[in-house]
């Protein structure tokens, strides 16, 4: 099975990660943010540093379709 956003159409999405819940996605939010153009919201809550860390890289590029960001910590 194919695991990226190319399939999907391009249409905007909103990217939400809760690290109390999905302990084990960072690939699948390393790939969403690699769409950079296409991100409307993200919500990443409940995040440790060191994932923070590892994501930031990848979010250097402008988010031109960016309307809400929330950022929390553990």
């Amino acid at each position: 099975m194919k695991k990226s956003l190319d399939v999907w159409s391009t249409l905007p999405f909103k990217l939400h990660y809760n690290h109390s819940r999905d302990m084990d996605v960072r690939q699948d939010i390393i790939a969403a943010l690699k769409h950079h153009n296409r991100i409307a919201e993200i919500t990443f809550d409940k995040v440790p540093s060191s994932v923070f860390e590892k994501i930031s890289a990848f979010m250097q590029e402008p988010l031109p379709f960016l309307t809400r960001l929330k950022l929390t910590g553990l």
